[in-house]
């Protein structure tokens, strides 16, 4: 899982201005509790579906960035997931 998320990048981005204020060891301690909250909240969940449809709604590309808007089909329930990707050295990340 962690070949597709780049969990510092995210953490750092969850939480803002304050990151460049953490000391080192603050920043590497919050990255992992943030990893841990995003498993235990939604890869955790993401197991109990099976079969369900997803649609690719669109993309928009901005240089290193990008944008795509899925969503999938959960007992009648339609689940919009934004995927956040960052192009870093020839590899693509969700951020």
């Amino acid at each position: 899982m962690s070949d597709y998320f780049n969990f510092d990048e995210m953490a750092k981005r969850s939480l803002g201005y304050p990151w460049n204020q953490q000391s080192p060891e603050n920043r590497q301690e919050f990255a992992e509790l943030f990893k841990k909250l995003l498993f235990n909240t939604y890869v955790d969940r993401m197991e109990h579906y099976h079969n369900e449809k997803t649609f690719y709604d669109s993309q928009k590309v901005d240089n290193d960035f990008a944008v795509v808007k899925t969503h999938f089909l959960y007992q009648d329930e339609n689940i919009p997931i934004d995927y956040r990707l960052h192009e870093e050295g020839g590899t693509v990340e969700s951020i």
